[in-house]
C-alpha cells in the first residue's frame, strides 16, 4: 500500500514558472510508486479586518513592510484551512516546503518541513526583512519556534539553517536534517561529456559567468572588480552578465557583457547550457544568501564557483576543491589571484572542474535529495504507525 503524503503550502509550488523553481521540483522529487502525493495547495488568505487594518498602518503610516504571511492571524488560518480539509485527514504524513503553513497546525499526522533557512537567518541576512513590521518580527519568530516544535522533522539544505534552527530556537538535533537541493533544470550529463566541455574551454580568454536576478545583493560589482584585476594582472578576462541589468563603469564596458533577464521557458535555457559550458569560473560574490542553488547548476556543467562564505554557501563551495568562498568585504585582488592561480596550471583547473561535477552528481541533485527525503518521511510514517499501535 502507498504512503499518502499530504504536501501543503499556502501559495502555488507545481508552476514551474513560479518562483525559482526549487519548490517546483522539490514536490517532483517525492513522486515515487511508493508515495501517494495529496496537493493541497495553494491556500486561502483570510485577513479579517483587524488584520488588514495593522497592515495599513504598518505600511502607510509606519512605513514598514508587513508580510500576511508573517502575521499570525493568517498563519492561524492556514491551519484551520488544513484541519477542515478531508483529504489531509487521510493522509499518513505532512509535507512542506516551508515553515509558515504546518506552524499552528493541530493535527495527529507527523509533519515535516524542508526549506532553506530559518526566519532569524532571513532577518539577519536580507536588506528587506530590515524592513519588516515589529508585529510581524515578533509572530515570525513564534510561527518558527513553533514550526519546529510542531514538526517531527525540520529539514534544511544546509547545516547553517540547521545550526540557526538549534541555536536560536532551541530546535533538537535529533529532529533536525540537512538534505541539500537539487538544481532548477534537468541534467543527464556523463562524466565524459563534462571532460569534454571542459577541454573545449577556450585558454585564449579567461571567461567568467555571473546569474542573478538581485545583482546589488549578489555582489555584481566585486565580479566586475575581479575580472578588471584580472586584466592587470595579464589575463585576458571577460565576464557575462545574465539575469539582470546592472549600470557598468565605462571603464568595464570592454570586457563585460549584459545580456538581462533571461526565462529558462522560453528558450533562455539553451542560452544558460552555452554560458556555463563556455565560462570557467561561475563567480556569485553574493552579500546575502542561503543556498543560491545557481552554484549547484555551474557544477552540473563541471565550472568551479567563486563566492562569499555568507549564508550556507560554505556548504557547498570547498574551498581548493569544487571552488572558493570567502569572506564578504574581502579584496576582488583575493578572487583575482585564486584565479590567476588556476589559469597558471590547467591540471589543477581541470581537477577542479572533474570536482565540481561530483559535488552536482552525489549532493546537489534530485534523484539524490528526493531519494533521502522519500526514506525520512518513510521513518516516519512508520514510527507514527507504531506509535498508534495497541
Amino acid at each position: 500500500m502507498s504512503i499518502k503524503i499530504a504536501y501543503v503550502a499556502h501559495y502555488e509550488v507545481d508552476n514551474l514558472g513560479a518562483g525559482n523553481g526549487t519548490d517546483y521540483f522539490k514536490l517532483e522529487s517525492l513522486r515515487h510508486s511508493e508515495f501517494e502525493i495529496i496537493p493541497v495547495y495553494p491556500l486561502k488568505i483570510e485577513a479579517d479586518f483587524s488584520t488588514k487594518l495593522r497592515r495599513k498602518f504598518n505600511e502607510k503610516i509606519l512605513k514598514k513592510w508587513h508580510p500576511l504571511d508573517l502575521d499570525a492571524s493568517v498563519l492561524k488560518s492556514y491551519a484551520k484551512q488544513l484541519e477542515r480539509n478531508p483529504l489531509v485527514q487521510t493522509a499518513d504524513a505532512i509535507v512542506c516546503p516551508t515553515f509558515h503553513t504546518v506552524c499552528f497546525l493541530k493535527i495527529d499526522k507527523p509533519i515535516i518541513y524542508w526549506t532553506d533557512a530559518t526566519f532569524n537567518n532571513l532577518l539577519d541576512l536580507y536588506p528587506d526583512y530590515k524592513k519588516i513590521s515589529s508585529y510581524c518580527v515578533r509572530s515570525g519568530h513564534l510561527a518558527q519556534q513553533k514550526a519546529l516544535n510542531n514538526a517531527r522533522f525540520a529539514v534544511y539544505s544546509s547545516l547553517w539553517a540547521a545550526k540557526s534552527a538549534a541555536n536560536d530556537y532551541g530546535a533538537q538535533l535529533e529532529n533536525l536534517r540537512v538534505i541539500p537541493f537539487g538544481i532548477n533544470f534537468q541534467s543527464n550529463r556523463t562524466h565524459q561529456e563534462i571532460k569534454e566541455i571542459i577541454d573545449e574551454r577556450t585558454r585564449q580568454e579567461c571567461k567568467l559567468f555571473f546569474l542573478g536576478f538581485d545583482s546589488e545583493r549578489k555582489g555584481v560589482d566585486v565580479a566586475i572588480e575581479v575580472t578588471k584585476r584580472l586584466k592587470d594582472l595579464g589575463v585576458p578576462a571577460h565576464l557575462t552578465i545574465a539575469g539582470s541589468s546592472p549600470k557598468i563603469p565605462k571603464d568595464a564596458t570592454e570586457f563585460v557583457t549584459v545580456l538581462g533577464r533571461v526565462n529558462k521557458l522560453k528558450g533562455g535555457s539553451d542560452l544558460l547550457e552555452r554560458l556555463f559550458k563556455q565560462s570557467h569560473f561561475f563567480i556569485l560574490p553574493s552579500r546575502a544568501d542561503c543556498t543560491p542553488m545557481v552554484i549547484a547548476e555551474a557544477f552540473s556543467f563541471g565550472c568551479p564557483a567563486l563566492s562569499t562564505s555568507v549564508g550556507g554557501i560554505p556548504s557547498m563551495i570547498e574551498n581548493d576543491i569544487n571552488g572558493y568562498h570567502l569572506p564578504v568585504g574581502y579584496s576582488p585582488d583575493t578572487y583575482a589571484e585564486k584565479i590567476l592561480t588556476l589559469w597558471k596550471n590547467f591540471n589543477r583547473y581541470h581537477q577542479m572542474c572533474l570536482n565540481s561535477f561530483k559535488s552536482f552528481q552525489t549532493t546537489f541533485n534530485w534523484e539524490v535529495a528526493g531519494s533521502n527525503m522519500r526514506s525520512l518521511i518513510k521513518e516516519v510514517v512508520h514510527e507514527s504507525q507504531e506509535l498508534k499501535r495497541p
